[in-house]
Order: C-alpha cells, then structure tokens, then sequence
C-alpha cells in the first residue's frame, strides 16, 4: 500500500510506564515520600548538575517531517503547518476566560519556582505542595489571607494543565499534593464570596435615581447619554438573568423587539461552549419605568444617532427628545445599519458613545458607582457586582415561588442544582418551617 506515512504519536513518559509497567494511581503510597529528587532541585556541589528542561518548542518552529512536536510528542509524518492546525484546534477548546487564567497561573508558579531555585516543567509534586502552602498563607494588610482555597485549587489545576499540555504527569495527581489541598481547605476554610443579587426593587431605585439626575436642569450632556446606557445594562442584566460577558457579545442584530417581549439571541454561554444558542425572552412591562423594551428602545436611539451622525447626531437627539414619561416601546425600530455592531457600548466620560463593548469589569464599577450614587449604603455597595442582577432575577423569582425548573430554563443553568448557592438569599422559600404556625392571639 502506498501513501503518506501513518503518524506516530507517542510520549517519553509512555515509553517509560509502557516498558517498566509504571501507572499514575494504581495504589496510594503506604506513607508519602517527603524527599526532593536531585533531579528536581538546583544543582548542588558533589551531585552534578540537573537535567536542563525547557518547556516544549512552539508547534511553528518546527521543521516539517519527523521531530519533536508540540507538547513533547514526538511525531513522525507531520508537517509544521498540520502541528500549527492541531494547536489552534486545541487552543480553541478552552474558553477565552480559562485560557488567560491558566496563563496567568502558570506564570505566578514560574516566577516562584525560579526563585525558589526549582524547575516549574517537570515540577516534582513535592514543590508544588510547597508553593501551594507558601501561596496559601500569603496575608493581607488586614491580617486576612491573600487568597481563598478555591483560588489555590485553581493553581494546582492549572499546573496540572501544563504539564499534560507538555507531555508529563500532572503532578497535582501526586498523593503529597492532593493531602496538602486537602489540609489547605480544612485550615483556612472560609464561606464562598457571593455577590449580593439586586433585586427588581433595588434596580428600580437605581435608574430612579439615574433617571432623576439626568432630568434635573442642572444635569450635564453626559449624565443623559450615561442615564440610558447604565439603564438598559441594569434592565437587560436584570430581566435577561444574563452574564456579563453574555451582555457584552450581544450585538445588535441579536436583539429582536416583538410587541410584547425582547427576544436576545445568546449565542455563546459559560454552560454553552459548543455555541448551541439560546433565545432568551424578557417581557414588557406596565411599568415603564422598569420595562426592559422601552430601555432597550431608548439606547437604540442613541447608538444609532451615534453610528449614523457622531456625537452632534446624540446631541440633537437628546436635545429634542420629550421627557420619558410613558412607554417608548414598539417593534417597528428602524432597522439596524450594521447588525454586527456591540450594543453595549463604553461612553467617554464626556458622554460620547465609542466603538468599545462595555466590559465586565465596567459593569461592575457601574453597578457599584450607581447603587452609591442612589443612597445604599457602602457595606451593601461593597457586595455588589456585575453578577448581582442574575441573582436578583434568580432569588426574586425563588420568592415569587417560580419552580426552579423554570429559572433555568431562562437562566441557561445546566442543572437545578444550581439554584441551591440562591437559597440563602431566600432561606424561607420551600422551607417547611413556614407550615408551623398557630392562630392569631384576640
């Protein structure tokens, strides 16, 4: 038979565990070994030097035909441009957000092994375990520590990334560091930080305030444009249940406005990598005040003047706009010129509308500087963030006795069992303590 060779793919690690019949967990250590391999450490008098290690070469760099490919493998038949396929199909795997803090992570270990002066790839689990502990006792000004369990276990898991990336055994498998996570999450237990949900009321009070300030005589150019975009980003976040980085991908194209309810066409979610899609219905409102359609409406406008007329096209928009005392809703807005567009956008603090999705991280300055600017107090202000309207809607509609069956089926959760972090918001809601009662005293 005749053709292209067949690729062999195989790693040194393999080889070795295949000829000396070595697996990663076949049987847990009767005590663990405590010792650092000389390999491992830096070299010292007398030992000789370690085996130099450097991270696997970059899938384009390598000359076509047989070699050492990415990852470690030592591939045979394939060219550097089929390697360079392999790696972008694998980069792709993981969600952008995954991908920056495995980065991220890996290099906090980097830095720390090279002070330490121990090799990060392979690293023997033994030094991870200790870079895990000196991380975990990291404190803060206040006494507190740096940085919760979860954060350390996302450090180990991220080690472990790297190394399966390159070829060698996750060394957060090891017994050593899995008992060290394990004592670490005893010692410094600590409750999740949750953000406190916004609920219905609380979003009301906000664009009140918004609202009330954008209307005064006294009110700056910029405090209209700001009043519209923060309220349709408080409105949509609120009754979408939707993510920030769901917000910030919306284009405009993605939005369809019925008589009745707003149609958001969620492509891409945290539990929806594979880009199924979702539609996500938000109702209108009698309340124009709160009706996420008129919102919606009302930024339109503005995004629109500004793509079609610049910042003199928002000018005279706003200038001759009538004050916003009954609904602005319909179905029949112009259509879009370039359905493409983000439709949250960053503002100057001028008020003037750039080419920029508002991002996650301005959501949640936004959130925090509105809910002081409309009287909360600062230790509820210091709980809130960009996630606090999705958990407004969530507990709001625990209270109203919506079945958690339909939260998700809004909300894009993958399981009921999502609910449960909600229930402490709402502690009565299906509790059987509210059937015990007795009848009012006379």
């Amino acid at each position: 038979m005749t053709g292209a060779p067949i690729p062999r793919i195989r790693t040194h690690h393999q080889q070795k565990r295949h000829v000396t019949g070595e697996h990663r967990h076949d049987q847990a250590p009767a005590a663990l070994d405590c010792r650092i391999p000389p390999s491992v450490g830096p070299a010292a008098p007398g030992r000789g030097k370690a085996a130099p290690m450097t991270a696997a070469p970059d899938v384009g760099e390598l000359p076509a035909g047989e070699g050492t490919g990415a990852n470690g493998l030592e591939v045979v038949g394939l060219s550097a441009a089929a390697l360079s396929a392999v790696a972008a199909a694998v980069e792709a795997s993981v969600a952008d957000n995954t991908r920056m803090a495995y980065t991220s992570d890996w290099t906090r270990f980097q830095s720390w092994c090279a002070a330490e002066g121990q090799l990060s790839l392979p690293a023997d689990p033994l030094v991870v375990a200790a870079y895990l502990v000196a991380a975990s006792s990291v404190l803060k000004a206040d006494g507190t520590f740096a940085y919760a369990p979860a954060t350390v276990t996302r450090w180990c898991s991220s080690i472990n990334n790297r190394h399966n990336a390159a070829g060698f055994d996750a060394p957060g498998r090891s017994e050593v560091v899995r008992r060290t996570l394990a004592g670490i999450r005893k010692t410094r237990a600590t409750p999740p930080r949750r953000v406190r949900p916004l609920r219905l009321v609380d979003v009301h009070t906000i664009v009140t305030a918004l609202r009330d300030k954008a209307d005064s005589p006294q009110a700056p150019f910029a405090a209209k444009v700001f009043e519209r975009r923060n309220s349709a980003v408080l409105l949509l976040l609120l009754f979408g249940a939707l993510r920030s980085d769901e917000l910030t991908r919306l284009q405009i194209g993605d939005v369809t406005q019925e008589t009745q309810s707003l149609h958001l066409a969620i492509r891409r979610s945290k539990t929806d990598q594979q880009a199924t899609g979702q539609v996500r219905g938000l109702p209108w409102r009698a309340n124009h005040w709160i009706c996420p359609l008129c919102a919606h409406t009302r930024w339109r406008e503005v995004i629109d003047a500004a793509d079609t007329d610049g910042h003199a096209g928002v000018l005279r928009l706003l200038r001759g706009s009538a004050s916003f005392s009954g609904h602005v809703c319909a179905p029949d807005l112009p259509a879009a010129g370039d359905p493409l567009r983000p439709l949250i956008r960053a503002l100057t603090p001028a008020g003037r509308v750039t080419d920029q999705v508002l991002t996650g991280t301005g959501m949640y300055r936004m959130i925090r500087t509105t809910a002081a600017a409309a009287g909360f107090p600062d230790h509820i202000v210091a709980q809130l963030g960009a996630h606090s309207p999705r958990a407004g809607m969530v507990t709001g509609a625990l209270e109203a006795g919506a079945h958690p069956l339909e939260i998700i089926r809004h909300t894009g959760h993958s399981s009921v069992t999502a609910m449960d972090p909600y229930y402490r918001d709402t502690p009565l809601v299906g509790s059987a303590i509210t059937r015990l009662d007795l009848p009012a005293t006379p």
